[in-house]
C-alpha cells in the first residue's frame, strides 16, 4: 500500500529523495494542492473557462476512444467464441 501511495506522490509532487513518510508526503501534496488552487484563483477567468472546456473535450475524446476499443474487443471476442475452432 505504501509503495502505491509513494508512486502517486512522486507523480504529484516530486521523487521521494528525502525518504518522507506517508504523513510528510500527504503534507507536501496538500501544500502543492493549495498552491495550485491559489494560482487558479488568481488566473484570468477567460483562461480558466477555456482550459476547463478543453479538459472536458479531452475527457470526452478519451472516453469515446475507450468505448470504441471496448466495442472492438467485444466484437473480436464474439467472433472468436462463435468460430468453431474444432472444425478444422
Amino acid at each position: 500500500m505504501f509503495i502505491l501511495f509513494e508512486i502517486k506522490a512522486m507523480h504529484a509532487i516530486a521523487p521521494n529523495t528525502h525518504d518522507l513518510n506517508v504523513m510528510e508526503m500527504l503534507k507536501e501534496i496538500e501544500l502543492k494542492h493549495e498552491a495550485l488552487l491559489l494560482e487558479l484563483d488568481t488566473s484570468p477567468n477567460d483562461i480558466v473557462v477555456e482550459t476547463t472546456k478543453s479538459c472536458y473535450k479531452e475527457q470526452e475524446r478519451v472516453m469515446k476512444e475507450a468505448h470504441d476499443a471496448e466495442r472492438r474487443v467485444s466484437a473480436l471476442i464474439y467472433w472468436v467464441l462463435s468460430y468453431n475452432w474444432l472444425s478444422c
